[in-house]
């Protein structure tokens, strides 16, 4: 995932849904923004996906895209039941952001660590799946 510039969204400093403090960007990709936040109640970092180039005009596509996403959440709370290296979802919905656009958003836990391709530099080949917890 590239690193993002700028807030394509509008969303840093806002709070969604009451609990969750959007912080700054931290990569971009072709289909999202991922930004760090900060969820409230819990006082812990997270990291919230949001999903772009979304019109969200028609319910009907609104509410298959978001099932979608539904599943990609619940896939990945039943991935790190066995993993800690999987991150997991804590949340997700669809928002209406500043500049009018619907756009659905996933929050996850924040894993440090490092990107997979900064790895890959350093090693200069691929990783061997036997090394790979």
């Amino acid at each position: 995932m590239a690193v993002a510039s700028q807030d394509a969204f509008g969303l840093t400093g806002t709070v969604l849904e009451g609990q969750y403090r959007v912080d700054r960007v931290v990569g971009e990709g072709g289909f999202g923004v991922v930004y760090r936040g900060h969820h409230l109640s819990l006082d812990q970092p997270i990291a919230i996906k949001v999903l772009k180039g979304l019109d969200g005009g028609d319910p009907k596509i609104n509410g298959f895209i978001l099932e979608k996403f539904r599943a990609e959440a619940r896939l990945l709370y039943t991935l790190s039941q066995s993993s800690l290296n999987i991150v997991r979802a804590l949340h997700f919905s669809a928002i209406t952001t500043p500049s009018g656009a619907w756009a659905p958003f996933m929050v996850l836990e924040w894993l440090e660590g490092t990107p997979l391709d900064d790895d890959l530099a350093h090693t200069g080949a691929g990783l061997d799946l036997g090394t790979v917890p």
